[in-house]
This record gives structure tokens, sequence and C-alpha cells, in this order.
């Protein structure tokens, strides 16, 4: 969970989950194609400092979905937990996800 940097609120939890991931070495593109189709608004970004990924996660399931893509990748099923720690979304800030369908209209006549 991300803490507040600045302000009254420093070092206090924002509410906000982030994703931190590093991938096992030559499967940088496997990596980020697995988890492209995971990530909903955010895009994964590598960080210099950590020298691994990160990115927003929303919601229990969707961590849930890319830890088992990430699982499904080579090496994945020997070190990584079969379950997410579902106790690090106490408190985070709820996130409501609406999808909604858009038709595009070609008006030429």
């Amino acid at each position: 969970m991300a803490k507040y940097q600045q302000g009254a609120n420093k070092n206090a939890p924002s509410g906000t989950i982030y994703l931190r991931a590093k991938p096992r070495y030559k499967a940088n593109e496997a990596f980020k194609a697995v988890l492209k189709k995971l990530l909903l608004a955010e895009p994964l970004r590598w960080n210099d400092v950590l020298k691994l990924y990160t990115t927003k996660v929303y919601t229990i399931t969707q961590s849930d979905k890319i830890l088992n893509g990430m699982r499904l990748l080579e090496g994945g099923d020997e070190d990584l937990p079969e379950t997410i720690d579902e106790s690090v979304f106490e408190g985070a800030r709820s996130t409501d996800i609406q999808i909604i369908e858009t038709v595009i209209q070609d008006n030429e006549e």
C-alpha cells in the first residue's frame, strides 16, 4: 500500500495499492505481455531506482488474475505464492469499475 509522501498525512497509508514485480532473466517480454492484458487504466512502468516494474492495482480480483498470470510464466509456479495476501487491501480506497459500450456511427451519406 502506498503512503503519502508529504503534507499533513505524510507516511500515512494513501489507500492506493501498487504491484512491484521483476521478471525472470530473459522473460521481460513475456512478463509484459501477460500483465498488459490484466492492467486496467495503468501502464506497467519501470522504476529505475527500485529496478523493477510498478503499476497500480485496483481490486483483489485483479491482483489474483495478475498473480495467476505470473505463475503461468516459466518458473512462476516454483517461487510465487498460490494466492494473494488479501490483508494488503484492508484500508484500500474502493474502486468502482464500469465498462460502457460505445457505438461509433459513420455519418457519411
